[in-house]
């Protein structure tokens, strides 16, 4: 009896062990994968291409195949150039949409696009923004998809650093300075004055400059008699002397 017992509590042990080890060595079981976390990174300019190229990372928890459609990558004229693995995407370089895959075994929890993005220089730095960037995750387990949305962002992590998006300054854009002209001091012209003398006639029939009252009515001079024997006459008689007069008696005798 006793024997019997402990036989039967052997073999319950040796049951439990068996099926501890057949528990150990079960896959693990599939989960929903969820984006966890989004950053944009490694911002860089080159002023001679004009161009600058950055990383956007996602970090998801996966355990199973992964389709991502990138339907909106940001600002205008961004061009999706690599993807790190394990993820693919088809068709690079283009811009948005861009799909790209996880495929489970081996899979993976990182989603890193490089991307480039012209911005022109100008005479003094800028600070420019990167993003938007709209994507549709989608998988066995949600076949529909769940749509993320990451705004735009002027800082990126270098380094593990946040660091503004520069643009560097090009002076040769600069508009050359005017040298300052000096203004010449206004010089007076000196005002000569030219005295003015009256014209004053005297009449001595109204008397002199300022002698009395005098009238203001002009006197009327007659005009003088001009080419007859009377007025030749009148002009000048000389008196007749003494002998002339009694040779004038003498004749009238």
């Amino acid at each position: 009896m006793i024997s019997s017992m402990r036989q039967g509590l052997l073999l319950c042990l040796l049951a439990l062990v068996v099926a501890g080890v057949a528990y150990t060595q079960m896959p693990a079981s599939k989960t929903e994968a969820v984006i966890t976390s989004s950053r944009y990174e490694s911002f860089s300019y080159n002023p001679g291409t004009g161009l600058a190229t950055w990383n956007f990372r996602l970090t998801i928890d996966d355990t199973f195949s992964q389709h991502f459609l990138f339907s909106t990558v940001g600002p205008a004229g961004t061009i999706v150039t690599a993807v790190a693995a394990p993820a693919t995407c088809t068709g690079l370089p283009r811009s948005a949409p861009v799909d790209c895959d996880i495929t489970f075994p081996p899979g993976g929890n990182t989603v890193l696009l490089t991307m480039t993005t012209p911005f022109p220089q100008l005479c003094t730095a800028q600070l420019v923004a990167i993003g938007p960037i709209t994507v549709n995750q989608s998988s066995i387990v949600a076949p529909v998809g769940v749509v993320s949305n990451f705004g735009n962002d002027t800082d990126s992590f270098v380094g593990g650093v946040r660091t503004p998006n520069t643009i560097p300054a090009n002076a040769a854009l600069c508009p050359t300075p005017i040298p300052n002209t000096p203004t010449p001091t206004p010089t007076s012209t000196p005002v000569i004055l030219v005295p003015v003398i009256p014209q004053v006639i005297q009449n001595p029939a109204i008397g002199g400059i300022f002698n009395g009252p005098r009238s203001n009515t002009p006197t009327p001079v007659r005009p003088r008699e001009v080419g007859t024997a009377a007025a030749r006459a009148l002009a000048w008689t000389p008196a007749p002397s003494s002998c002339d007069r009694r040779a004038l008696a003498t004749r009238a005798y």
